[in-house]
């Protein structure tokens, strides 16, 4: 992702071991996962909200979702938070630094809401890519710059310049479609987190997302590829 600008101014990582009962089959993103793996001992405090448990390791070696629950916050000191404006360039090409996130999906991190606990990201998948069924707890706008994609519970088939609302309670599966012209690229602005279910119908809780596992899959892929940390700070809001 490109570096992150303000106009006038200026992890103890736990790896599970992969078994055969943990590992998510190919294409069905992370809700599929039995996740069972170490907690990680976070150094962060205040906000009630997932401790941070690292899922498998997948072939890509990154994933947001968790599935225990702590206290954790942003880690920053009050002098190091930030609250005006803002903008980060985010590069869509192939060679850009995108995040593995799920099986032919990756992300870039444009926003980390540490008040909602939503994120806004820019997501591509390659086609016949998707993500396991989620539930939203709150809003989601959606518009899609590249490909065509859709949700297996509805009928439509988002085009590049396709705008999508999503309210709050919905479950569905994210499908980048098998034609697609080349991979999808969606922005997203998530309000609130996201939760994985094991099953489309009646299911239960499989992993949990938001704008902290967010945040610190950023900085672990940032740390990791000996970029700029502090631009991700930049973005917490």
């Amino acid at each position: 992702m490109g570096g992150c600008r303000r106009p006038s101014a200026p992890y103890h990582s736990a790896k599970c071991p992969a078994t055969e009962s943990n590992i998510p089959d190919p294409g069905q993103g992370l809700a599929q996962a039995s996740l069972k793996a170490p907690t990680r001992q976070s150094p962060m405090f205040a906000m009630v909200r997932p401790e941070r448990t690292i899922q498998v390791e997948r072939q890509e070696g990154y994933s947001m979702a968790i599935a225990t629950f702590s206290t954790v916050n942003d880690g920053l000191q009050p002098t190091q938070k930030e609250r005006g404006h803002y903008i980060v360039d985010v590069d869509l090409e192939e060679s850009a630094p995108w995040i593995p996130y799920a099986e032919g999906v990756w992300v870039q991190l444009c926003r980390f809401n540490v008040t909602t606990g939503g994120f806004t990201v820019v997501l591509k998948g390659l086609p016949g890519a998707k993500l396991g069924v989620h539930y939203h707890t709150g809003t989601v706008h959606g518009f899609t710059l590249r490909g065509h994609w859709r949700y297996l519970e509805h009928d439509w088939i988002a085009k590049p310049g396709t705008f999508i609302f999503e309210p709050a309670g919905e479950a569905h599966t994210l499908v980048i479609t098998d034609d697609s012209p080349e991979p999808a690229i969606i922005f997203f602005v998530v309000d609130g987190a996201l939760v994985y279910l094991d099953k489309p119908v009646n299911g239960t809780m499989a992993a949990f997302e938001d704008g902290f596992s967010a945040l610190e899959l950023s900085r672990k892929f940032f740390r990791e590829a000996g970029m700029d940390v502090g631009q991700l700070d930049l973005r917490i809001r």
